[in-house]
Parts: C-alpha cells; structure tokens; sequence
C-alpha cells in the first residue's frame, strides 16, 4: 500500500467538491505512522482503546505486506463502537479523562469545509456533519454501519448493518430522517 500511496497526486481544489477515496484514509495512517514509529494499528490501541477501556479487541484489515488498512475493514465490538460514539459526544471526555481533544471534536462538529453534499452535510476529518438542529454527526461505513451521535439530544446510536450495496447512499433515504426523529422524540 504505501508504494502506491506515493503514486497518488492531488485532485481538485481543497475545500471544494470531491470524489471520497479510501486512500485520503490510508494516507493519513501512512503519515501518522511515518511521524510516530507506530503503525496506525498500534496508535488506535495506545490512544484510543486503551484509555476508552475497550472490552474487547478490535480487528483490521492489512495489505499483503502487513500494513494496517485505515480506510476500511476495522471491526469492533458493537459495545465498543458506541463506547467510542459516547466519548465524540462528551467532547472526547471518557470516566473523567481527556482522551480525544476537545478541540478535535469541535472540529469535527462544526464542520468548516463545506463540499456541496446533499442535504446540507459537510465533510471534516472523516465524519460526515450533518448541520441539523441536533448537531448530529456520522461515521458511515460501506454496508450501512452507522455511528450517529447527536449532541443537542444526548444520542448515540450504533448501528451495524450489511445492506448488499457497498454504498451509505443506499440506506441513507431510511436512515437518516430515522436517526432525525429519535432525536426529535429523545429532545422532547
């Protein structure tokens, strides 16, 4: 993977309309783990599911030679994902500790690029915001996995799913106005 990854050049303009690859992903990881010493593997054990006090481990996809695939294939206990989901909501605060920044996750929430996406979503970081009244934003995985956490309504909701489309968009006409209404009911 990461003598292809230095094959890829840019395309378009930052900030402008895109065409979502895995390898934007894989080549944040390559990065992380050139700076760091530590495969991106290693880096979500130490960082992230150490300190949120994982119960179980996950699992990720590596290429033939052995390097962690971040764009796709991380498996987790549902349990954990959502555990996860509660510490984005808490402003990266897990048992009374500061795991992920806080300025990261405001960051993520406020979602400062906006692409033209449909129904008013953006893109930051690897999250997708949706910019609705409950705040709500979303990691989305091929099959119609879904982490959705709405901070305005206290609402984290983990999904897994295994819909035959290799695409969010397939499920998103359901989905989405049904993450909306839960949160509306959960709001009161």
């Amino acid at each position: 993977m990461s003598d292809y990854l230095q094959t890829v050049r840019k395309k378009g303009a930052h900030g402008g309309a895109f065409d979502y690859l895995t390898v934007n992903t894989e080549v944040l990881a390559w990065v992380m783990a050139r700076v760091t010493g530590h495969s991106f593997a290693q880096l979500l054990q130490e960082r992230l599911w150490a300190p949120l006090g994982c119960e179980d481990d996950a699992n990720i996809i590596v290429d033939g030679a052995g390097m962690p695939m971040a764009g796709g294939g991380l498996s987790t206990s549902l349990r954990d994902l959502a555990r996860f989901g509660e510490s984005m909501r808490c402003e990266g605060v897990w048992n009374g500790k500061q795991v992920i920044p806080a300025a990261v996750v405001h960051e993520v929430q406020n979602g400062h690029y906006r692409a033209p996406l449909p129904d008013g979503y953006s893109y930051r970081s690897q999250w997708w915001v949706t910019h609705n009244e409950l705040g709500a934003i979303e990691a989305c995985g091929i099959h119609g996995q879904r982490l959705y956490i709405a901070p305005e309504t206290e609402m984290v909701i983990a999904r897994f799913a295994s819909h035959p489309l290799a695409s969010s968009g397939a499920v998103d006409i359901i989905t989405n106005p049904q993450m909306l209404a839960l949160g509306r009911m959960l709001r009161g």
